[in-house]
């Protein structure tokens, strides 16, 4: 039997202040695709894009995990 993880990395695990150095600034209006953004590093990648700017195309399996990722921002 394979234990699967039930908590996964999320908004919380990322470090906002580690961010801090990235300049932002030269990505807005441009789009990104994120995969996996149902939930975990993929989402937290898709809300910090979908902050400063970016257009994000949320793509996962289920569906409805992108689309709800998709309608926070």
């Amino acid at each position: 039997m394979v234990k699967r993880r039930t908590q996964g990395v999320g908004i919380n695990s990322i470090k906002r202040k580690d961010l801090s150095k990235v300049n932002f600034s030269s990505v807005e209006g441009k789009v990104a695709i994120v995969t996996g953004a149902s939930r975990g590093i993929g989402e937290s990648i898709a809300e910090i894009f979908g902050e400063n700017g970016m257009k994000v195309v949320c793509a996962a399996i289920p569906v409805d995990g992108a689309l709800s990722a998709g309608h926070q921002n």
